[in-house]
C-alpha cells in the first residue's frame, strides 16, 4: 500500500510499530501464509495500549498464541468486552 491508495480510500498510512502503539482496537483480515503466519506476536501485544482490543476476523495463526496467551493473563488486552 502507498500513502496515495491510503488517502484515495480515507485512511491515513502509518507503520505498523504505529498502529498497534496508537489504536484501541486492531482488527486482522488477512490470509494466512508463511509472510502473515505469526504476523502479530509479543512485540506487537506489547506496543499495543493496555485495554487494547485484538480481533482475529481471520486465521487463528496470524496471532503468535503464546504471546496472545501471555497478554490476555497479564490483563495488557482486554477478553470478550470492551472495558
Amino acid at each position: 500500500m502507498t500513502a496515495a491508495t491510503a488517502e484515495a480510500a480515507g485512511a491515513t498510512l502509518v507503520s505498523k510499530e504505529a498502529l498497534f502503539r496508537d489504536a484501541d482496537i486492531v482488527t486482522l483480515h488477512l490470509g494466512l501464509g508463511p509472510a502473515t503466519r505469526g504476523i502479530v506476536g509479543a512485540t506487537e501485544l506489547g506496543a499495543m495500549r493496555r485495554g487494547a482490543l485484538l480481533v482475529n476476523t481471520a486465521r487463528g495463526p496470524l496471532v503468535d498464541k503464546a504471546a496472545l496467551i501471555a497478554a490476555l493473563g497479564s490483563g495488557h488486552l482486554c477478553c470478550g468486552r470492551y472495558a
